[in-house]
């Protein structure tokens, strides 16, 4: 039996399917835009070739839909028509496939976990682990598997850079900036195509307020990543969140009419980073125009799409921008109808997590800011397990932030803004809100302390 170049079997492939298996393999942890038609093309050509129909089956359910969700069980009875029988591993990779397919999340991690423990050199595996994970806010999982088969990884394994770019995201998630950016350098030296390090090292410098390095890492030209899937956008999401933290506002704008939303996109990471990004320049004062109006239509044909627990807060965000507090109604049902059913992962999370998160959303962009504020700050200790990261989970504190300050609580204000300012001393945004608050409380100094620190953040270099 062949295997692919990390020696994982691939039961029913001749020599040059597993060439193509492994460039597919490659492409997909770099994001490479072509990789579904390839795949698709490969199931075609090689139907009895199981692990590329199971691979097929886990790129549509990482689309975050359920409409994808009838085609990948499709690809897991593909996989068993195969006139030789599944090996172990790639049984195990079946099951994995159901069960996501099914929102069984913690099943198929549970499974990809049993599968990297015992084939340590299965990047799928660790690739989905690792993806899935950071949807349900686990990066101590992330972290420790990760760490647990390092002694099968190293530079002579193709790969290796893949990997370490995944122990560098786990780092910056529990706040090991030191670890994340050693393992995201050395993972860009070895392979500067891969973005998820890349990725790492961005967050790196944003969780320590390192504006101008993030600018400078991510500078690159607009066609840069033109090769490359939806994540693109994420990345220049961050470009974009670094320009808003300097105060380059049109910058931010341009970024988002060129690079972030160029494509009107209906890609669930499309549309938390366009919400996101629109509400913080908002929160700065920014007129964004028009912009959340295509979100919005968006957003109303994915009514009842629950997939990532994530999304939904985002999803209330832009049909309350656009004034569609009825669609915001029918999505609240929608999700206490969801919780029902037991089986998927994100059910228990509906009515304590994630229906207040939406609740808070709609209320504050109702004006009812009170309400909302007070909702935020219940719930804080649990928003970790919306999934994310840090970094896009700080829209909440923003929000909790904004909420204080037009609800003119003046005690909450000054705690929260203090306490963002001390975690993060270089954001136009933490000053634009202090800013306001002195103006509000008639603070003469500390307007001027606002202003300057303004001042020095736009004039960085």
């Amino acid at each position: 039996m062949l295997t692919d170049i990390r020696n994982n079997p691939l039961t029913g492939a001749n020599a040059d399917h597993a060439k193509r298996y492994n460039l597919l393999l490659q492409d997909y942890v770099e994001y490479r835009a072509s990789l579904f038609r390839d795949i698709k093309a490969l199931c075609k050509e090689a139907p009895g070739f199981p692990m590329v129909h199971l691979f097929k089956g886990y790129l549509l359910l990482s689309m975050g839909t359920l409409s994808t969700t009838e085609a990948a069980l499709q690809c897991a009875q593909d996989a068993v028509n195969s006139p030789n029988p599944l090996t172990e591993q790639e049984e195990h990779h079946r099951a994995a496939l159901i069960a996501w397919a099914h929102g069984d999340t913690e099943k198929a991690v549970n499974i990809w976990e049993q599968i990297v423990i015992s084939a340590p050199l299965d990047l799928l595996a660790l690739k989905l682990h690792h993806f899935a994970l950071f949807w349900v806010g686990q990066p101590v999982r992330m972290l420790k598997v990760s760490q647990q088969v390092s002694a099968s990884w190293n530079e002579d394994v193709p790969g290796y850079a893949n990997y370490l770019g995944m122990i560098a995201f786990a780092h910056e998630e529990l706040g090991n900036y030191e670890a994340a950016e050693s393992f995201s350098r050395k993972a860009i030296d070895l392979n500067a195509d891969d973005l998820w390090s890349l990725h790492a090292l961005a967050h790196t410098f944003e969780m320590q307020g390192r504006i101008e390095e993030g600018i400078e890492l991510l500078n690159f030209p607009l066609d840069q990543f033109d090769d490359r899937n939806p994540f693109r956008g994420h990345l220049w999401w961050h470009l974009g969140m670094f320009a808003v933290e300097k105060g380059d506002f049109d910058r931010v704008l341009d970024l988002y009419d060129r690079a972030i939303y160029a494509d009107q996109s209906s890609f669930y990471l499309d549309l938390q980073n366009t919400a996101s990004i629109l509400a913080r320049l908002e929160f700065c004062g920014v007129d964004v125009g028009d912009r959340w109006q295509p979100l919005g239509e968006v957003v109303k044909e994915r009514q009842g799409d629950h997939v990532l627990a994530f999304s939904e807060p985002h999803h209330t965000m832009i049909l309350a921008r656009c004034a569609a507090f009825d669609e915001i109604d029918q999505q609240l049902k929608s999700l206490s109808a969801f919780s029902k059913q037991a089986s998927r992962s994100i059910s228990p999370l509906i009515e304590p997590v994630i229906v207040p998160a939406c609740q808070s959303i709609r209320d504050y962009y109702r004006g009812d800011y009170q309400t909302s504020g007070d909702a935020l700050s219940h719930l804080q200790n649990r928003l970790s397990e919306l999934g994310g990261s840090h970094a896009q989970r700080d829209l909440f504190t923003l929000l909790e932030i904004q909420c204080a300050l037009e609800a003119d609580d003046i005690d909450s204000t000054n705690t929260l803004l203090l306490s963002r300012l001390e975690q993060r001393p270089n954001s136009a945004i933490n000053w634009q809100q202090y800013l306001r608050f002195s103006r509000q409380m008639g603070d003469i100094e500390k307007v001027a302390e606002a202003q300057s620190q303004l001042d020095r953040i736009a004039n960085a270099h």
